[in-house]
């Protein structure tokens, strides 16, 4: 054994500031890959039940209301109350879905306690290490209560921005966009988790409570509601869509916000990882007229469970179609949401430059050729004035 460099932890590379979105996307393929290869809870286990799940929530509202004593910490524990009333309205929504994903095989041999001190950089790698060996109960979980840490810990260290290019870039890799609907039930929970630990260690000290505000106050900030957003792209291959829309997901410091890539999600309704090639032709194989219609069908279907439980969505496609960009418009209508169009130009030149750029490299899903952009170029539906309204 050797011992890592202290300095390279991930808590310490996020207090100097230092922490980028490459970082995490590193962290979500190797998470993916570590849940992926992870054993699985069989049906007749205790592991990922509703009740198991529920158990230590309602015990963490038990002491934290113990050690958080009135008249002191009266409003405090008023806060607390509200939380607990949403956790057990969450929890009556969300059973079946926990249930189901216990049978889907999504509860696993997890880490289990993994925040930011428990990763470190390592040759520019991040590495998982001390998970929770000691107690299976806590380490038997959904793979979306693990994720759930290092993304309230991200909050935390005020990296709003840095925790949403997490959570994409996890989603993106993993398909499980399911898991989002229980992600902020999970992360209410983590943080409580973090409060009774910060109040144990208060008493411990004679400190004061000022950590254990914060905790409660990051999961008042999780389970208030806000505005939901619905905003699609449009453009030609090589503009800048995606480009611009990571920008958007990295620096984000409001609603929380999920991006769907047609590319990606084309590929894995073929079951093709993301840089694979599928060898299709223009109006052929994965890009035949008949799979554009059900890979636009399978967006706006993601788009409406995810809005639906108080994500913003950002659907990266080209949308060059009038019809396509109609049906995302009348779903933000009947989501409540507020709808948008990015729309980024680019010269001919550039498109070009681009697409044999990104070609070249091999580490983007996309499969744009030259001649794919010159059908494009034909096939192009300009926003219209009633659209151009929309557009950021």
């Amino acid at each position: 054994m050797r011992r890592f460099d202290e300095a390279g932890r991930l808590d310490h590379i996020c207090a100097r500031g230092e922490l980028r979105p490459a970082h995490l996307s590193d962290l979500a393929g190797r998470l993916v890959a570590f849940h992926e290869a992870a054993a699985s809870a069989t049906p007749d286990t205790r592991f990922g039940e509703p009740d198991q799940v529920m158990a230590p929530m309602l015990d963490n509202f038990t002491d934290l209301s113990t050690m958080l004593k009135p008249p002191l910490d009266t409003d405090a524990l008023a806060r607390l109350a509200h939380l607990q009333t949403w956790t057990q309205a969450q929890f009556t929504q969300l059973a079946p879905l926990m249930h189901a994903r216990k049978l889907g095989g999504r509860v696993r041999e997890c880490h289990g306690d993994l925040h930011l001190a428990n990763l470190v950089l390592i040759k520019g790698s991040v590495r998982l290490f001390d998970c929770l060996e000691f107690n299976e109960d806590l380490r038997w979980i959904d793979v979306v209560s693990d994720i759930a840490f290092p993304y309230i810990d991200l909050l935390e260290h005020g990296q709003p921005g840095l925790a949403n290019w997490l959570v994409n870039e996890v989603l993106s890799h993993s398909g499980d966009y399911q898991g989002a609907l229980l992600l902020r039930f999970y992360a209410v929970y983590r943080c409580l988790v973090r409060a009774k630990v910060a109040a144990i260690r208060a008493k411990q000290l004679h400190a004061d409570r000022t950590e254990v505000l914060a905790d409660i106050s990051l999961a008042e900030r999780l389970v208030a509601p806000h505005p939901v957003q619905l905003t699609i792209t449009h453009g030609l291959s090589g503009c800048g869509k995606t480009y611009l829309t990571d920008q958007w997901l990295q620096q984000n410091n409001h609603a929380p916000t999920l991006r769907l890539r047609a590319d990606v999600e084309r590929k894995r309704l073929f079951k093709l990882g993301r840089l694979a090639q599928s060898n299709s032709g223009i109006n052929a194989g994965i890009y035949a007229p008949e799979v554009h219609a059900q890979v636009y069908a399978h967006l706006r279907e993601l788009a409406v469970s995810l809005l639906a439980a108080g994500w913003s969505v950002i659907v990266d496609a080209t949308f060059l179609k009038r019809a396509d960009r109609d049906v995302f418009r009348a779903l933000a209508v009947d989501q409540n949401a507020r709808f948008a169009i990015l729309a980024p130009q680019a010269s001919p030149e550039q498109l070009r430059a681009r697409i044999l750029a990104r070609n070249a490299a091999g580490t983007d899903a996309s499969e744009a050729t030259l001649a794919v952009l010159a059908h494009q170029q034909h096939e192009l539906g300009s926003l219209t004035d009633d659209e151009r309204v929309f557009v950021l």
